[in-house]
């Protein structure tokens, strides 16, 4: 399940913060909900896109040398 991290109803319930600890605390809170349900971070930038733009930017420096 992949979500936005910008929706607004994400932000809706979240106080605003007034102090540093309060701000920690709303980004934890954050996190936990765009949470997947198995523990990780869902993300579109996955799979053999992670890998292709460290690719096509060391293509040139191992054609043309350094």
């Amino acid at each position: 399940m992949l979500l936005n991290c910008f929706q607004p109803e994400l932000l809706a319930d979240l106080p605003v913060a007034n102090s540093a600890k309060e701000a920690a605390v709303n980004g934890a809170r954050f996190y936990c909900k765009i949470q997947a349900e198995d523990g990780h971070w869902a993300g579109d930038y996955g799979g053999p896109l992670f890998l292709m733009p460290g690719g096509w930017s060391v293509l040139p420096v191992q054609y043309y040398g350094i």
